[in-house]
């Protein structure tokens, strides 16, 4: 099959139809993010995406049991800024070498 994972993929195919919503009197861009180092803290999911916009609210969902993050939320106000997180963001290692599953939220 040769390729990128269809999940990869996802996010290469733009922001035309990205969900928004009125929060707290501005627009979120909410953006799901998955297969993240387990290590990682809020402030550094923060700053991975800050380097390309204002992040208005993140937030690490972690499994109920174990207690190890699963995956994560990220909202930023601006739908460019959004957009280009996830292009850039998707597919990329991090700390452990582990591609980021970044992509728009599906439903909220």
């Amino acid at each position: 099959m040769g390729g990128r994972r269809p999940a990869l993929k996802a996010a290469e195919q733009g922001c035309e139809n990205f969900s928004t919503r009125i929060q707290k009197g501005y627009i979120a861009m909410k953006i799901y993010v998955a297969n993240f180092p387990l290590t990682i803290t809020e402030k550094e999911l923060r700053q991975t995406f800050a380097s390309f916009g204002h992040v208005a609210s993140s937030k690490i969902i972690k499994d109920m049991v174990s207690g190890r993050p699963r995956f994560a939320f990220v909202e930023m106000p601006s739908k460019d800024e959004a957009c280009s997180a996830i292009k850039n963001l998707n597919g990329k290692k991090v700390n452990d070498n582990h591609p980021l599953l970044v992509n728009k939220a599906l439903e909220w």
